[in-house]
């Protein structure tokens, strides 16, 4: 899409999310998206009660996360290049949680 397309936007519920290149917006995660991969339930539950967790999906009979911060959420997480899905969920999450401006 980012070579197909020269602006992006996301719409939720009727209310624009963001708009914007999907260069400049991939750039904007640059060293902010960390991949983790767990093996239980309870294990992403607790992660999703103490990090921003963005996107969870099955991986090999794991659980991969990707989390949104600035710094490394600790130990087991590995840094990973952004896509337009982790720019995608991350906005969702913001909006569910309150923290984009209306």
């Amino acid at each position: 899409m980012r070579q197909l397309c020269p602006r992006m936007a996301i719409i939720a519920s009727g209310e624009l999310l963001l708009e914007g290149a999907p260069s400049e917006t991939l750039a904007a995660l640059n060293g902010k998206i960390w991949s983790k991969v767990v093996t239980t339930d309870g294990e992403v539950r607790s992660m999703e009660t103490q990090l921003h967790v963005i996107s969870t999906h099955l991986v090999g009979g794991g659980h991969e996360i990707r989390v949104y911060a600035d710094t490394s959420p600790g130990d087991g997480f590995r840094s990973v290049d952004s896509g337009l899905e982790d720019v995608y969920f991350l906005n969702l999450s913001k909006q569910a949680k309150g923290e984009l401006p209306n």
